[in-house]
């Protein structure tokens, strides 16, 4: 019996190879930036964040969601630690960074992208940042922005008060006999 050659997959364009001295320690640290996630995003921070980067999403081939794709939608590719087909199809998520937000829809899959990163239509990512910075860091949450989905930490204003009483009814008519 011969062992399989593990083949790494080539690093993105513009994002240094990982190395890798022992998987289990990867695991542990990618399994300790889950928990911390989960946490934080329960604690009314951001849920997750990741490096954001841009594609071509009008290549003439249906994203991993089964449709075309084009430039101009606010979509994203998401990981594959956090993609689930089908269910990560056609969900919201609301990515921040500084004091932009945008909604946009999870159409695609993202390989080679790292637990808590994104792959963003050109349209989506210029709501951050101009085309040229290639990866910014975002944070993001499932859920359209502001919705009640999302892990953000709502405030509760105070209830309006209520209506006035209704007028009193106007008095009988009187009559007069002659």
């Amino acid at each position: 019996m011969t062992a399989a050659a593990v083949i790494p997959k080539p690093p993105r364009p513009g994002k240094a190879p990982a190395t890798r001295a022992c998987g289990f320690r990867n695991t542990l640290q990618l399994g300790a930036a889950a928990v911390a996630s989960v946490l934080i995003g329960a604690a009314g921070v951001a849920a997750f964040n990741g490096d954001m980067t841009y594609y071509n999403t009008e290549t003439g081939n249906k994203g991993s969601c089964g449709t075309y794709l084009q430039n101009t939608e606010f979509l994203v590719a998401l990981n594959s630690h956090q993609y689930a087909y089908p269910d990560s199809c056609g969900k919201e998520l609301c990515l921040r960074m500084g004091g932009n937000q945008a909604t946009a829809v999870v159409r695609d899959l993202c390989p080679e992208c790292n637990f808590g990163d994104v792959d963003a239509s050109p349209s989506l990512f210029q709501v951050f940042a101009p085309l040229s910075a290639g990866r910014i860091k975002v944070d993001w949450d499932w859920g359209a922005c502001g919705s009640a989905e999302q892990t953000q930490p709502t405030t509760t204003a105070a209830p309006p008060p209520p209506p006035p009483p209704p007028p009193p009814p106007p008095p009988p008519p009187t009559t007069t006999s002659s």
